[in-house]
């Protein structure tokens, strides 16, 4: 496929539209609701080269009169880093699947069986399909209204189009130079302009935990969920959440995935890497996530493709004795900074552990201030050699984020 035949005959939207640039709403900065959002107390990290990780909490009926709970992953232009799909045939939670992969992050993906296991919309990895648009019991032909949206990924960088009715579409249209192809739907956001949605479905008018993928005009790409079923956080209906991600910016976006299946899993965080919460379980917090067919995922770009399409096994990177064993040598180890006061907080190392177990390019992902970082790094000096990874049997070099919390003792 060239890129002269996808913009004659494919709506294109990619993340660099020219397009999209002067596309506006005019709407948007009379709206009360967007105002909240966007002056809102968002708490930021990086957490990876050019990965910005933003959540908040919007409280006492702040937007669309309800309670939200929002996190978003901006990857910028420059970042170095490459999303990817990976799937699984049996049911894996998004965590597993990102940690098999050794991703940087991961959100949920596209719409599954839930008896049967099998994505229902189109599912394409590594040049292999896996996934087909599953017919509707009266039409055989026609995809279905979830089925209205297409993610493809060229060097690691989504381009957002729009399919035909017909369910093979993806089939005949993306040739084997194609690799990696994921349906959902439907589209939100199109050049700027929240997509019309219909109003006699209870998928598109009720609230529901959301995930969602946008672009915008600068290259930056969205990861974003919202949670929902709650009271602190409610979920949004389709247009809420149109809306939603046209106040952030957004002049493409689709639907994935969404309900008990919104998972946002980050490296190296508490909770297992489970930043938002997930509902499959009836409360709210962080121990309710679904098993998943497949996700999308944020990878170091210049790592070994270690990504799970079916059977491929990967076995992390390992101190000595585990992880309570890591911790508790960091807490034997670490020296709280004379030069510092009252500061506490979380410093974020990534290391590369080698295949002889020795660690090297240790660097740090967030900061709490230099006096903190270089203690960090001088423990991290200190460690020995780790049980390498494997992959496959294979024994392979993997990179480990390390979280280290300073705590004044009070």
């Amino acid at each position: 496929m060239t890129k002269r035949l996808l913009l004659a005959t494919c709506l294109l939207l990619t993340f660099c539209s020219v397009s999209c640039a002067n596309a506006t709403n005019p709407s948007v900065a009379e709206n009360n609701d967007s105002t909240r959002l966007v002056k809102a107390k968002w708490k930021i990290d990086t957490i990876a080269d050019g990965v910005v990780y933003k959540r908040v909490q919007l409280a006492n009926n702040e937007i669309f009169n309800s309670n939200q709970y929002i996190c978003v992953l901006e990857i910028l232009p420059q970042s170095n880093t490459r999303l990817a799909f990976a799937h699984r045939p049996d049911r894996t939670p998004t965590s597993e699947m990102a940690k098999d992969s050794n991703a940087i992050a991961a959100v949920n993906g596209s719409f599954f069986d839930m008896d049967l296991h099998n994505p229902i919309c189109y599912l394409r990895i590594g040049g292999k399909q896996v996934g087909e648009n599953t017919p509707q019991k009266s039409d055989t032909v026609n995809r279905k209204y979830y089925q209205y949206a297409t993610i493809v990924l060229e060097n690691g960088r989504p381009t957002l189009c729009v399919p035909d009715s017909n369910r093979h579409w993806e089939e005949h249209y993306f040739d084997s130079t194609v690799k990696n192809v994921m349906t959902a739907g439907p589209m939100l956001i199109i050049d700027g302009k929240a997509v019309p949605q219909r109003n006699d479905r209870t998928f598109v008018t009720y609230r529901h935990n959301r995930t969602a993928m946008g672009l915008k005009p600068d290259g930056t790409v969205l990861l974003f969920t919202v949670d929902g079923r709650m009271k602190l956080s409610q979920g949004m209906s389709l247009t809420e959440l149109e809306q939603t991600l046209l106040w952030l910016g957004c002049t493409n976006a689709i639907n994935l995935d969404g309900g008990g299946s919104t998972t946002l899993y980050l490296r190296g965080y508490p909770e297992n890497g489970i930043v938002n919460y997930p509902t499959d379980n009836g409360r709210f917090d962080h121990k309710g996530e679904r098993k998943v067919s497949n996700v999308i995922m944020i990878m170091e770009k210049n790592d070994e493709d270690t990504t799970v399409y079916g059977a491929s096994k990967t076995i992390h990177a390992q101190f000595p004795g585990g992880e309570d064993s890591l911790y508790s040598f960091i807490a034997k180890n670490l020296r709280y900074p004379s030069t510092c006061a009252n500061v506490s907080g979380r410093v974020f190392a990534q290391i590369l552990v080698e295949k002889d177990g020795s660690i090297s390019n240790a660097k740090i992902l967030r900061s709490l201030g230099k006096d903190f970082d270089d203690e960090v790094l001088r423990v991290i000096g200190l460690m020995p050699r780790w049980i390498p990874a494997k992959l496959d049997g294979k024994i392979v070099r993997m990179k480990y984020v390390v979280p280290v919390m300073f705590k004044v003792e009070k």
